[in-house]
């Protein structure tokens, strides 16, 4: 059995990935590879594919396909430093996240801000 040490190598860093957006992407990396452990065991669902390490679902009747794994904008407007938020969304892409939650009520807009940011010069649509 694998732990999630070896599955993700240099414990899960990647270039230009702070040490604080490490820390917030570890559960995430457990919570995959604990997904990938379960699946392993048992069939997987009708309606899951699989893209590198990431799984993905049809999302109810949309037709549209997400990552099972998401990142919560709430806590993306309270980095002391943009540049931080912006590095925890791209590595969440970068690792095939591609579902995503915001609200423009989240730190009076900012959530919205930075995200909208993180989002520019080709990764909204990686994340398609």
């Amino acid at each position: 059995m694998r732990d999630a040490t070896s599955r993700f190598p240099e414990n899960g860093r990647r270039r230009g990935c702070s040490h604080r957006a490490d820390q917030i992407l570890e559960p995430l990396r457990t919570v995959a590879f604990a997904a990938e452990t379960e699946t392993d065991s048992q069939p997987a669902r009708s309606d899951e594919t699989t893209s590198g390490d990431m799984i993905y679902r049809r999302l109810g009747r949309t037709g549209e396909r997400v990552s099972v794994i998401g990142v919560g904008g709430f806590h993306i407007g309270m980095q002391k430093d943009e540049k931080e938020s912006i590095r925890i969304i791209r590595s969440a892409v970068d690792g095939g996240i591609n579902f995503m939650d915001n609200c423009w009520d989240y730190n009076k807009g900012e959530s919205e801000v930075r995200m909208g940011k993180a989002l520019r010069d080709g990764y909204r649509a990686k994340s398609s």
